[in-house]
């Protein structure tokens, strides 16, 4: 199930503006961003902004719209069970060949697995929302909704990335192949920060590329877009309104290619670490 000829469109739209989009990090951001940002992560439970938050705050003013709208719906207890629904239908199987010793990075390995969870939590709760502000209908409810804890979730844990640009010629040569095997505008958090390990990032892309090419990857992330969209349009609560078009434009790579292309590729990353019944389920569901 791919993309319609207006999704298409607006995918290559998008594409061509996300490049000339600078990401705006946490320390650059305004006073009112930051407090975006911060309000970002308690409610997704996660201590990191993800790559949508930092190319949204370009429009800050759009931003904080669509924010203070669905901001309370993401602290809800049935957007947390959507986005459980969303994770346990990402796993593509047969796995690639198992990670030997070797490939682990030893005593880090407990802190990066932290992060690999952490990023595994937040992947289905984002194309939730750029589904709601996309396209979704609003949903009434007439009850109150059930409320998630408000904060980041106790044991997730984030890396610094490692900047592009000063990267060793080897490790911007992996972003190259990343960025332009997947068919991505950027190189995404979750790599950036593996990237302090090299050796271990160099062997889950030995394992990940080969995914990229077969039918079934096309198929699945088809599928977590249909679903993303239907799930969405389930949950009870107000919707932002109107996008303007650039922004549409801009999200539509996000909703279409980098969140469910990076959920598979987590989700791939989780099964050789953990096994594949842990890719299905995050630990830190609060649902």
């Amino acid at each position: 199930m791919g993309p319609t000829a207006q999704e298409q469109a607006r995918l290559e739209r998008g594409m061509a503006l996300v490049p000339g989009l600078p990401e705006v990090s946490e320390k650059e951001a305004g006073e009112a961003v930051r407090r975006i940002f911060e309000d970002v992560k308690a409610s997704l439970r996660v201590p990191f902004v993800n790559f949508v938050f930092r190319t949204l705050a370009n429009e800050p003013a759009e931003l904080a719209r669509v924010w203070a709208v669905t901001s309370p719906l993401a602290r809800t207890r049935a957007f947390e069970q959507a986005a459980d629904v969303l994770r346990a239908g990402t796993l593509m199987e047969p796995l690639p060949r198992p990670l030997t010793s070797s490939d682990l990075p030893g005593p880090d390995l407990r802190h990066i697995r932290a992060f690999v969870d952490s990023i595994h939590y937040a992947l289905p709760k984002l194309l939730l929302l750029t589904s709601l502000l996309e396209a979704a209908p609003a949903a009434v409810s007439t009850q109150a909704p059930e409320l998630l804890p408000y904060g980041v979730a106790e044991g997730t844990a984030m890396v610094a990335m490692v900047d592009q640009e000063t990267a060793p010629p080897a490790l911007r040569a992996l972003f190259a192949a990343i960025k332009e095997r997947h068919g991505h505008p950027g190189v995404a958090t979750f790599y950036r920060s593996l990237a302090n390990w090299p050796a271990f990032l160099d062997a889950l892309w030995e394992r990940l590329a080969p995914q990229l090419d077969q039918p079934a990857h096309g198929e699945r992330r088809g599928a977590l877009v249909a679903e993303g969209m239907r799930l969405a349009a389930s949950l009870p609560g107000e919707r932002p309104g109107p996008l303007p078009e650039r922004l549409r434009d801009v999200l539509s790579v996000f909703r279409l290619r980098f969140i469910p292309d990076l959920m598979i590729d987590v989700a791939t990353v989780k099964a050789l670490l953990d096994g594949p019944e842990a890719a299905r389920r995050s630990r830190f569901s609060a649902a």
